[in-house]
């Protein structure tokens, strides 16, 4: 009950859309020189919400194999740098909540990057 009065007294903030929509500018920012990692194939955004998606090839778009499960060894690698990430197939799904900082999606953004470089490039996790 106490999480579900905080988001109340949240979203009831004059300025809570303002905010949100910067929040979701300053995410789109973040995420876009994850377009330039080896396998990243695209990266979905719907406001505070992403998708990023692990590829095996870029070029052709070709993922993993389904037995790698990337993205599962992605969000546990993030986890280990304090990070809350979760896996839909081989995409990558940031959801941070509503009343997140800058510097914590600053955070978020780059443990996931890390997290995408170390498990791809090194095959750590």
């Amino acid at each position: 009950c106490a999480a579900a009065l905080a988001n109340i007294e949240l979203v009831t903030q004059p300025d809570f859309i303002d905010d949100l929509k910067k929040k979701a500018a300053l995410l789109g920012s973040l995420l876009e020189p994850l377009n330039n990692m080896k396998h990243v194939g695209d990266i979905r955004q719907l406001g505070l919400m992403a998708g990023i998606e692990l590829v095996a090839d870029r070029c052709s778009g070709g993922p993993f194999p389904v037995e790698a499960r990337m993205a599962r060894r992605v969000i546990l690698k993030a986890r280990d740098q304090g990070v809350i990430i979760r896996p839909l197939g081989d995409t990558v799904v940031l959801a941070p909540p509503l009343a997140i900082e800058a510097d914590d999606l600053r955070r978020l953004v780059d443990a996931t990057a890390r997290a995408i470089e170390e498990v791809t490039e090194h095959g750590n996790g």
